[in-house]
């Protein structure tokens, strides 16, 4: 199957950045959100399609994204991803990178935490 047969009749745009599948999509609070895939790129979109920023933070499929900004306009972080490349990373709603720690073993899932329960500061 090519990419085509996936594409709906009515799909009203298709967004292109990533060269290997999606697999998260995270909704911000300000119009814009952020999509995740198996290529390690991490990208910010306009909820007019374009795109904003991105950064190849993994060099492995992403295998968890979570939101932990209830305010994206929040200079902490928003965003945080695992891969299994073994590194956890967090970032601004802007893709800018604020950490990475290596955990040492492939990381396949992250638990949804909230900003009230989670304060990162750097």
């Amino acid at each position: 199957m090519d990419d085509e047969e996936y594409l709906s009749p009515s799909a009203l745009q298709v967004l292109e950045a990533h060269s290997a599948p999606v697999r998260f999509i995270l909704p911000l609070s300000d119009n814009r959100f952020i999509t995740a895939g198996d290529d390690g790129l991490i990208c910010a979109w306009s909820t007019t399609g374009e795109l904003l920023s991105s950064v190849h933070a993994h060099s492995a499929p992403i295998t968890s994204a979570i939101s932990l900004s209830e305010n994206s306009q929040d200079t902490e972080a928003a965003i945080a991803t695992a891969a299994q490349d073994g590194l956890i990373c967090l970032l601004s709603s802007t893709c800018a990178i604020l950490l990475q720690q290596r955990h040492g073993a492939k990381v396949l899932v992250l638990p949804f935490m909230t900003a009230h329960q989670c304060r990162f500061r750097h």
